[in-house]
């Protein structure tokens, strides 16, 4: 039988600068609770992967925890734009990666297959294939 650990055991195991993927949508199902003992810490460097970003990302933000953000966008909701993620990308705070909807989701599949990528549509007229060295045609 698996052990069951209390949050501050589990946020102590989450070590600096891995991948991380929170999940939840926008204002429901967020691991606050678990993000605020993550970041008290003190733990940095992360590539935060995330569809929709909002309040988890805001909170990473906050406390200069991301490196990198892989997303397709960020909001919170009926509270209308995220600010810290809006000054990072405007003052070029961290590395960005900016995916569309289907990019992520046939990512997201690749990675559920184990496989290293899988094809999408380039929404028409978009100059994703420019923004970044991680796109192959």
């Amino acid at each position: 039988m698996a052990d069951i650990l209390n949050l501050d055991d589990l946020a102590e195991i989450v070590p600096d600068g891995v991948r991380l993927g929170i999940g939840g949508v926008h204002l429901s199902r967020l691991p606050i609770a678990l993000i605020k003992r993550i970041l008290a810490r003190g733990k940095k460097d992360f590539v935060f992967t995330s569809w929709g970003g909002g309040l988890p990302l805001e909170l990473f933000l906050e406390a200069n925890a991301v490196r990198k953000l892989i997303f397709c966008f960020s909001s919170l909701d009926i509270f209308g734009l995220a600010p810290k993620f809006r000054d990072a990308l405007e003052n070029k705070k961290i590395e960005i990666e900016e995916w569309s909807a289907l990019a992520m989701t046939q990512a997201l599949h690749a990675a559920h297959f184990n496989l290293p990528e899988m094809p999408f549509q380039v929404p028409f007229g978009s100059d994703l294939m420019k923004a970044g060295s991680f796109w192959k045609e």
